[in-house]
């Protein structure tokens, strides 16, 4: 008998099997299996507006013994919508900017300039919101895919499908 390890980039940590999203009632559902799972910790399930720029909404163990397994396994995931909306529109990492940018100013102008921050972000996050909202309500231009995540913190990744709604 020959052992040794294999270096074949065609040997995938994971093998997805199915992937599919929906909206129904507010909320995304998304199923997905796999048919094997060779060292695998785990799931992060990634949104996108525009199917290019992705952005983590949730994440799940691996159901495999020891992130091992030979045979389907099957998860779902679910997210209220309003939520994923947000996510997806880049509003925390623009206010995390923001608050940045105030660390220089002095004392008097921290507080004005907070002030107007303030204002401008929530006028914004209530129109991106309603607009991120709306795309995603009406499954256009909604993106979704699983990351896998190995043991050793490497990744990839599922094929990327659109939303579909579901009244």
């Amino acid at each position: 008998m020959n052992f040794g390890i294999s270096n074949d980039p065609l040997v995938l940590p994971v093998q997805f099997s199915d992937l599919s999203a929906i909206v129904r009632g507010g909320s995304l559902f998304i199923n997905w299996s796999t048919s094997s799972e060779k060292n695998n910790k785990g799931f992060e399930v990634e949104a996108s507006a525009d199917g290019v720029h992705f952005t983590t909404i949730g994440s799940l163990d691996s159901k495999a013994t020891n992130g091992n397994s030979d045979s389907v396994l099957s998860y779902e995931f679910s997210a209220d919508l309003a939520g994923v909306a947000m996510a997806t529109s880049g509003f925390i990492v623009a206010l995390l900017a923001l608050g940045a940018l105030t660390m220089s100013l002095p004392r008097k102008r921290k507080l004005i300039f907070a002030g107007l921050m303030l204002t401008g972000i929530v006028v914004s996050a209530i129109g991106c919101q309603k607009k991120s909202a709306e795309a995603l309500s009406d499954g256009k231009n909604f993106y979704i895919r699983i990351a896998q995540i190995d043991k050793d913190g490497g990744k990839s990744y599922s094929k990327t499908v659109r939303v579909v709604n579901n009244h």
